[in-house]
């Protein structure tokens, strides 16, 4: 495999482990953990072609997929509204999602 460049402030680093997150389509830097963003499609399709993938699927409860960031994971609630994990952009949840989650919550504290 190539080796990639990180174009992220602070990091610079050429790393040639650096994986593909299967979930939002972007090759993560394993030095600083932050996207590469200038990682060609062709690059991708190799980097599936030979297995250097990251397979991380949440395995919690009430997962959903963030708009802005496109990562799923459990919302947190902070001030009466739901924030995605990752970016804390505001969700847009229905009622009965909310309802539902807020009682796990509830619940989840109580064990």
């Amino acid at each position: 495999m190539a080796t990639l460049s990180c174009n992220n402030k602070g990091c610079y680093k050429t790393t040639s482990d650096s994986l593909l997150d299967e979930q939002c389509g972007e090759v993560i830097c394993s030095e600083c953990g932050k996207p590469i963003t200038n990682v060609s499609e062709f690059t991708k399709r190799s980097m599936v072609g030979l297995g250097k993938v990251s397979k991380k699927q949440s395995k919690a409860s009430f997962c959903v997929e963030c708009r802005k960031c496109k990562r799923r994971g459990q919302p947190i609630q902070k001030d009466g509204s739901f924030l995605c994990y990752y970016c804390n952009e505001k969700l847009e949840l229905t009622r009965q999602f909310e309802k539902m989650f807020a009682e796990y919550l509830q619940n989840k504290g109580s064990l």
